[in-house]
């Protein structure tokens, strides 16, 4: 081969490399358009599905101000009735003149609106929570403030020594017949299996006088194969030596199938004490002694599970001797 024919084959050899290094820089930077392209693709739908969840948590937000103002907006009309000396003895009346009314029926009817979305809850709640286990023969609400004092919870488990189905029926019996208030007759969802009332507590004070609060409460039952699930709300309000105090609370009863003859019974509540103007919680302040009566109530509120579970036991027993003859 001469030197011209070398010279034209080099020649031709460059400009194919030349070629194909264009050719390499073009699909490079074609590459990269196309992953820029993507990542923006891929940020814009970010900041998409962020704008979609900012929109639907304001939208919740906005709900739960509604709820809260709605309560807070009723309370303080019943509140008002009852500084004037106006007391309401039932809750609706033929007439529909009745004072307080509708006023009661809208803060009942947000309590009402909680309850599915408390159970709702409830397996998050089992799963994240640590009971403390305690004797059935010792059945007390352990309330304990959190870190900043402005919560009390209570976690309680027992074990029952009965089966399933009679205790949860024994318990349904206390918790969805209570007599001793003056029941809402409005319109309820699933009815059978939930109760809406009010009533009245009285507490003795250091001082010789009585203080007296209002108890709005609803509660629903949720029955599963192998679990019963009791959710209910409670607003306390305050009069007398307690005017404008209040407590907000939640809670659970979760009733489980543990063996043959036995059932677990596991509590959730929390409790948020509420002072308008009085928002002291220091040893002896107003707010303190309505928290220390609320928790006093709650006593004489377990003592009648308590008595519930002490039949269910002792009735128990009785089958049991009778399976022996």
């Amino acid at each position: 081969m001469t030197l011209t024919q070398q010279k034209e084959a080099l020649t031709a050899k460059l400009i194919r490399l030349q070629q194909a290094h264009e050719e390499t820089k073009e699909g490079d930077e074609k590459n990269r358009s196309t992953l820029a392209l993507s990542a923006w693709r891929a940020t814009a739908a970010r900041q998409k599905e962020l704008r979609r969840e900012a929109e639907a948590l304001q939208q919740k937000l906005k709900e739960a101000v509604w709820c809260q103002s709605a309560v807070i907006q009723n309370l303080n009309v019943t509140l008002q009735q009852s500084l004037s000396n106006r007391p309401v003895k039932r809750l609706t009346s033929v007439d529909g003149q009745e004072s307080g009314t509708k006023a009661k029926s809208a803060l009942f009817n947000v309590l009402m609106g909680e309850l599915n979305a408390l159970y709702a809850e409830t397996g998050d709640l089992v799963r994240g929570a640590r009971c403390e286990f305690q004797r059935p023969d010792v059945n007390k609400m352990r309330r304990k403030w959190n870190q900043d004092r402005s919560l009390l919870r209570s976690t309680v488990a027992t074990i029952v020594p009965a089966d399933f189905e009679r205790t949860w029926r024994a318990l349904s019996l206390i918790l969805l017949s209570d007599d001793s208030g003056i029941h809402y007759t409005g319109k309820i969802v699933d009815p059978e299996n939930t109760i809406v009332m009010t009533y009245q507590q009285t507490f003795s004070l250091k001082s010789g006088k009585t203080a007296t609060s209002v108890v709005y409460y609803a509660a629903r039952r949720y029955i599963e194969e192998n679990r019963v699930v009791f959710v209910w709300r409670v607003l306390n309000e305050g009069h007398g030596e307690f005017a404008s105090l209040l407590s907000n609370e939640h809670a659970w009863l979760v009733i489980s199938h543990f063996a043959s003859t036995q059932t677990l019974l596991e509590s959730y509540s929390r409790l948020m004490p509420i002072g308008m103007g009085d928002t002291s919680l220091r040893d002896g302040s107003r707010l303190d002694q309505f928290v220390q009566h609320l928790l006093k109530a709650d006593e004489a509120e377990i003592n009648d599970v308590n008595l519930a579970m002490e039949r269910l036991l002792s009735q128990k027993h009785t089958d049991d001797d009778n399976k022996c003859d």
